[in-house]
């Protein structure tokens, strides 16, 4: 696949149509997707002090993924899904709550 293929045959706008209805390993691309992006919300606010909400985090994290999939389009064999945009937000989504849950843990802990 490329820029010479149909561009329907490139892009999935239908959420979970191309991963239920004709892929057979879909369960561990879901579980994949998601795993991978958990470390960008775990990361991404401890190293970046801007993204000091749960709601900054998840912004960077879906920009960056919808960073990832838009290049793919440009790139041969290459299928951009908007599958994968939601899969890796919840894997950031996932990691910026165990991050700010624990800064919150700490925060209390500490006035006590």
């Amino acid at each position: 696949m490329g820029f010479g293929d149909d561009i329907r045959d490139m892009i999935s706008f239908i959420p979970f149509y191309f991963l239920v209805d004709r892929y057979d390993g879909w369960k561990m691309n879901i579980i994949g997707n998601i795993t991978m992006f958990i470390p960008v919300g775990i990361v991404w606010p401890i190293c970046f002090s801007r993204l000091d909400t749960v709601r900054k985090t998840i912004f960077a994290g879906a920009g960056f993924t919808l960073l990832i999939e838009m290049t793919q389009l440009f790139c041969l064999g290459r299928h951009t899904d908007v599958d994968d945009l939601i899969l890796n937000t919840i894997g950031v989504v996932i990691g910026a709550c165990i991050v700010f849950l624990i800064r919150r843990k700490q925060k209390k802990n500490s006035s006590l």
